[in-house]
């Protein structure tokens, strides 16, 4: 605020400079119409004439500018986290597990509200990790799995599968004893 009280005043004393109030060897009555000349004949070309380094200069006020608004991030998908694992169910249920595991995922990157809902993702992404037997993947599943929900528990049906039964016991079990 005190820099643009001191930009105007500098720039009212530029102008007064300008102007020739503090001339000495113009006469103060002389008005700025005794200065003008007559105009020229209509049967002439006028000639538009620059402005005046005299004229008064209008004080140059900077005004702040709003912030640049945040870069726009674009969105994986227009669907929420919702929409997508009811897809990613729809193609786990008809046996398209590669399809099936990128939905899992973009739904939990765009947030599941629900914990059943998170804990579900988690549950499929790590039956089909088992199944083509990642089984780190698998095990980081069932971990996450139980890190949203330690309670959370398999089907008897799911507990009793080969390929992922066992490790989900493990895990639970590796859960319980770091408590």
């Amino acid at each position: 605020m005190i820099r643009l009280v001191f930009v105007f005043l500098f720039l009212l004393v530029l102008s007064a400079c300008q102007t020739g109030i503090f001339k000495s060897d113009t006469p103060s009555n002389t008005t700025t119409t005794e200065k003008q000349k007559s105009p020229p004949p209509a049967d002439k070309p006028v000639a538009i004439a620059a402005p005046t380094p005299t004229a008064p200069a209008k004080p140059v006020v900077h005004e702040k500018k709003d912030p640049e608004p945040a870069p726009v991030v674009p969105i994986i998908s227009k669907k929420s986290g919702d929409a997508e694992l009811r897809d990613a169910l729809q193609f786990y249920a008809n046996g398209d597990y590669e399809a099936a595991s990128k939905r899992f995922d973009t739904a939990l990157s765009l947030g599941l509200a629900k914990r059943d809902d998170r804990v579900k993702a988690y549950k499929h992404l790590a039956f089909i990790a088992c199944a083509k037997d990642q089984q780190t993947a698998c095990r980081y599943y069932f971990r996450n799995m139980l890190l949203v929900n330690p309670k959370a528990d398999l089907s008897p049906a799911e507990a009793g599968h080969p390929a992922w039964g066992p490790v989900f016991i493990q895990i639970k079990q590796e859960v319980r004893d770091k408590k």
